[in-house]
């Protein structure tokens, strides 16, 4: 009698789009993870035009999801989630490369933690200098430009020797979670586009006074990649979107007006930019998105 798999611990779960040779490095460093037979490998590709369709042969222990076209990473990620067998979750990013022990040891504080819901290993470049600045979570009075500008977010800075250090909210490059606790909240909220969903999760985590635990003794590498080759109307798509997201995250927690107020904001910032001649063909097209509540999610024409 044959005998079945075993049943994973946790999966993987990296969302690609034409990032083929970052994403080919990032599944060979999976591969090469201790414990890899109770590891589970899903890849969802949205709409790749790259060389991404051969890595199903390269790969034949990795599940691979391609969708037509590019929904957005929230429609995307919960499809993975509802593919996903294992209990835990590690969201990752192609270009992030984990270490043989980085997996296991994700699982192994998921384990030991039941206060934790979720775990982020400590990120480093290439040269090893680790990234110690995290973002808080966001309020009304401190969005900035968060819409154009995910760098106007509140700061905090995470001591590298220390054991484990709580952060609010770590963007979902690498981060492992129970899936449960996402499902229970009824996986990503598809009012999010491609960004928004993990600001929602790290929300709902600190609401439900669950830790997000970053530790420094557990290691992987963002490698630096080609940047995606993207016209003019991608961009403003992708600004557009993001500017969608905040606006969807502040009317949900911090009332509708708040939402609407964020919106008028950046439409006559966009509106100030294209009167001074500030880029007027990316103004006048971001313009254009942000009036139409564009997101990501299928129904843009571009990306």
């Amino acid at each position: 009698m044959e005998e079945s798999a075993p049943q994973p611990k946790i999966t993987a779960l990296i969302l690609s789009y034409n990032s083929a040779p970052a994403l080919r490095r990032c599944l060979a460093a999976l591969e090469g993870s201790q414990g890899r037979e109770q590891l589970e490998i899903i890849v969802v590709d949205c709409g790749s035009v790259d060389e991404s369709p051969a890595l199903d042969h390269e790969f034949p222990g990795v599940t691979i999801l391609r969708l037509e076209r590019n929904f957005g990473a929230t429609k995307a990620l919960n499809i993975g989630m509802r593919t996903a067998a294992a209990d835990y979750v590690l969201f990752l990013a192609p270009e992030v490369v984990v270490e043989p022990n980085t997996v296991q040891a994700l699982v192994a504080r998921l384990d030991a933690d039941e206060s934790a819901g979720a775990v982020c290993p400590l990120l480093v470049d290439e040269a090893g200098r680790p990234q110690t600045e995290f973002s808080r979570l966001p309020s009304p009075a401190g969005m900035g430009l968060l819409w154009r500008d995910p760098e106007s977010l509140p700061h905090v800075t995470v001591d590298p020797t220390a054991e484990a250090v709580p952060v609010e909210y770590p963007g979902r490059a690498a981060l492992a979670a129970r899936k449960y606790f996402i499902k229970a909240i009824n996986w990503f909220d598809d009012r999010y586009g491609e960004f928004g969903g993990d600001l929602e999760l790290a929300y709902q985590l600190w609401r439900s006074r669950k830790k997000i635990l970053v530790v420094p003794s557990i290691r992987a590498t963002l490698m630096e990649g080609a940047p995606l080759a993207l016209d003019t109307a991608a961009l403003a798509t992708l600004r557009a979107d993001r500017a969608h997201g905040v606006s969807v995250f502040l009317a949900k927690h911090f009332g509708w007006f708040a939402g609407l107020l964020f919106k008028v904001k950046a439409i006559f910032y966009t509106l100030g930019q294209l009167v001074t001649f500030q880029e007027p063909g990316f103004q006048f097209r971001l313009l254009t998105a942000l009036l139409s509540g564009q997101k990501i999610d299928g129904s843009q024409r571009t990306l």
